[in-house]
């Protein structure tokens, strides 16, 4: 049994990770052993749980060398790096030359697992410009203009460079419009000087066969989801001239070969990333304090929204002060048993701002509207915001707290109560979050604050 490490850029640090971190793990990429923000919001190894009922398939191209599967391809030989047809470099230029366009052979992987390592504290990111964008990915626009990117460039607490992610978005700039193939993001695209961080691991049957693509090694494969969607798993990795690629994709099986093929062309065609324009970034101000919750209760910025009582046969666990790029927050939670309860304050962002709901949105907020899972119940439209709804604090109400919570009965876990929503005064925002908890006994807490 052979793996292939998958290395993902996290914009978010658990925790429970941070505590544990020791230092920052690599792992090198290279044709033969080939070693994954957010954000998703939305990545493979968020989907472990589905993953584990995933086929194992054929490895495409291994039985007939001289053919692939997709519509663009209709010769040639993956292995040798014979052209199989042209790529235009910029359709929107009647000027621009073709290209040879390379096949792939994608390997067949059985299955996917998280790892349990994240990055070391101090990792802090910044979101590219669209200078600094174009920079990185050359003539990228001009061939996928119908892709809109959106990347962050993560950084060691001394300012070197260790990778950068980005995704195909929904609006330029905003790694938090993800582009959504079924569950899962659409497009992923990481890359780094040589190395990336390592997230989770794809196990795979045999050794897989290497695609050669403008002189250029390429191990690809897919994986399966045994789901009615038909939703596929895509993923190809590749070293130019000591930058290493990663790029994943959900799809289904036809189109997401034929996506792949082109994707891992253009950025081999277009040459390497030009990463020194992510050089010398500004080291930001990094806090992360464990206090005792006193110490959090005096906290000048944030301490007032911890509420004073607490829910009967609760203590409290911890509390924890977070400064990064990304975050300005502190956090303080309680346990009891399998319950818990968590009071998350933070300057309010724009992400925070439109997620606003009033009263009269019970669309928005009303989880007795629903079901679950709410992927099936809730419009698509709506899903952001019914799972992260924000109130005003003058308008909020026992009603509306009554409305966020629903009642679970799962076996090997408490039953109870779960509920998650902020609430907004001025400019900061708190996020609440409970499970074995009434909503009657937080907005008993939450009244305290007004």
């Amino acid at each position: 049994m052979k793996s292939i490490n998958l290395l993902r850029a996290l914009g978010g640090v658990d925790d429970k990770y941070i505590e544990e971190a020791q230092g920052i793990p690599v792992a090198k990429a290279t044709p033969k052993r080939v070693n994954i923000l957010r954000f998703a919001p939305v990545a493979a190894c968020l989907a472990a749980a589905l993953i584990a009922a995933s086929v194992f398939l054929p490895q495409w191209g291994q039985d007939t060398p001289g053919e692939t599967d997709i519509n663009i391809i209709t010769s040639g030989d993956p292995q040798s790096g014979n052209s199989v047809g042209t790529l235009v470099a910029d359709p929107s230029d009647p000027n621009s030359v073709a290209r040879p366009l390379y096949p792939l052979t994608f390997n067949a992987g059985t299955s996917m697992t998280r790892t349990d390592r994240s990055w070391a504290f101090g990792v802090f990111d910044y979101d590219l410009t669209d200078e600094q964008l174009d920079t990185v990915f050359p003539n990228f626009h001009a061939m996928n203009p119908d892709m809109t990117l959106a990347a962050n460039a993560f950084y060691g607490k001394d300012g070197t460079l260790l990778s950068v992610t980005a995704v195909e978005t929904l609006a330029a700039g905003r790694m938090d419009t993800p582009v959504m193939y079924s569950y899962y993001t659409r497009t992923e695209i990481q890359l780094g000087q040589g190395e990336i961080i390592e997230d989770c691991i794809v196990i795979y049957e045999d050794a897989p066969q290497v695609s050669e693509v403008y002189g250029v090694f390429v191990t690809a494969y897919m994986i399966e989801f045994d789901s009615a969607d038909g939703v596929v798993f895509f993923q190809a990795e590749f070293t130019v001239d000591n930058i290493a690629y990663r790029v994943k994709m959900y799809d289904n099986r036809e189109d997401g070969q034929k996506r792949m093929t082109q994707m891992v062309n253009t950025l081999i065609g277009n040459g390497p990333a030009d990463l020194a324009v992510l050089a010398d970034p500004v080291i930001p101000e990094m806090r992360y304090d464990r206090l005792t919750l006193d110490e959090a209760r005096l906290d000048p910025d944030f301490g007032t929204f911890l509420p004073q009582g607490i829910p009967a046969g609760f203590t409290f666990e911890s509390a924890y002060r977070v400064i990064t790029t990304r975050e300005n927050s502190l956090s303080a939670h309680w346990s009891n048993g399998y319950s818990n309860l968590e009071f998350r304050a933070a300057h309010v962002t724009d992400y925070h701002r439109g997620l606003i709901v009033s009263s009269g949105d019970r669309d928005k907020y009303d989880m007795s509207l629903y079901s679950i899972p709410l992927f099936d119940s809730v419009p698509s439209e709506l899903r952001e915001v019914v799972n992260n709804p924000v109130f005003l604090a003058e308008e909020l109400t026992l009603d509306m707290v009554q409305a966020r919570a629903f009642w679970v009965d799962e076996r090997g876990d408490v039953s109870g109560w779960r509920m998650n929503f902020g609430v907004l005064y001025g400019d900061a925002v708190l996020t609440v979050s409970g499970r074995g908890v009434s909503p009657e006994q937080v907005w008993e807490l939450l009244s305290e604050l007004k």
